[in-house]
């Protein structure tokens, strides 16, 4: 018998198996109240843009995730992993904007830890403009043109599916299942 620490997050699978997803600490909740553990996100983004040395999702309390990227990415490379990735998830994990920075996380600035684990609430500060400006350029971007530079883009829902969905249902397309 093995026993799993209190502090990872797990799912059960097979039988009597347990699969350890992440850290109960490192779990998003957005606005809809999903617990989404960000480890397995962050990881199928960084495999699929191998020039990316990190991947840090955000997204507690907000209506969507965004991610922050760093290395020497191009942003055509990003949008392309992100397109594949997200058609894996379901919609309340899928990520729509990114910021792309040179900035590595590294021990010496403060970023990771010892073991090389990301400090999340120091990164959250330390790129706090940089966030809320992903957001704000996001929250634009619905109501206008899209905004998009060269270090960070806009991923909105295809409107025609959630046309669709409405149009199906009869009903406003939610976060949530609603009876």
């Amino acid at each position: 018998q093995r026993r799993v620490s209190h502090r990872r997050s797990g799912r059960g699978g097979r039988g009597r198996e347990l699969k350890v997803v992440g850290r109960l600490k490192n779990l998003i909740i957005p606005a809809s109240g999903h617990n989404i553990a960000p480890e397995p996100i962050e990881e199928m983004l960084l495999r699929g843009v191998p020039a990316a040395q990190h991947v840090v999702l955000i997204g507690n309390g907000r209506s969507y995730l965004s991610a922050l990227i760093t290395g020497k990415v191009k942003r055509e490379d990003v949008e392309s992993a992100l397109e594949k990735v997200n058609a894996q998830l379901p919609h309340y994990k899928r990520i729509h904007t990114f910021h792309i920075t040179a900035e590595p996380f590294t021990i010496e600035n403060g970023l990771l830890t010892a073991n090389g684990k990301m400090k999340r609430d120091v990164i959250a500060m330390r790129f706090q403009s940089e966030i809320e400006e992903m957001y704000r350029k996001a929250s634009s971007a619905a109501a206008g043109p899209s905004l998009r530079t060269s270090t960070s883009a806009n991923f909105a829902p295809d409107p025609a599916v959630r046309a669709s969905s409405s149009a199906r249902t009869g009903r406003r397309v939610t976060g949530r299942n609603s009876s």
